[in-house]
């Protein structure tokens, strides 16, 4: 059985991100660190920028790596994301 650890988390100063080539908005800045251990072993990390009112997200980035032992063989999963806003405009 794998066991997630504790994570870890930073708050940082206020940001300002620019959304589409005209726009810029306030955003809070939040780190993240997860470990894996047990049968699975690894870990993520990722970032959000969030509206400091609202909490919706801005913009996100995260890593995962996992491996996972079956006998000699290890496998490993991997996933890598980001996405922004590209507007404060719906469309």
């Amino acid at each position: 059985m794998s066991v997630p650890c504790p994570a870890t988390r930073r708050y940082s100063r206020p940001w300002h991100l620019t959304v589409s080539q005209w726009e810029t908005v306030r955003a809070r800045h939040l780190r993240y660190e997860n470990e894996v251990t047990g049968a699975q072993e690894g870990g993520q990390q990722g970032d959000w920028w969030v509206d400091p009112v609202t909490m919706l997200p801005i913009r996100n980035e995260h890593d995962i790596t996992i491996n996972t032992k079956l006998g000699a063989l290890t496998i490993t999963y991997t996933e890598n994301t980001s996405y922004e806003l590209t507007s404060l405009t719906p469309e």
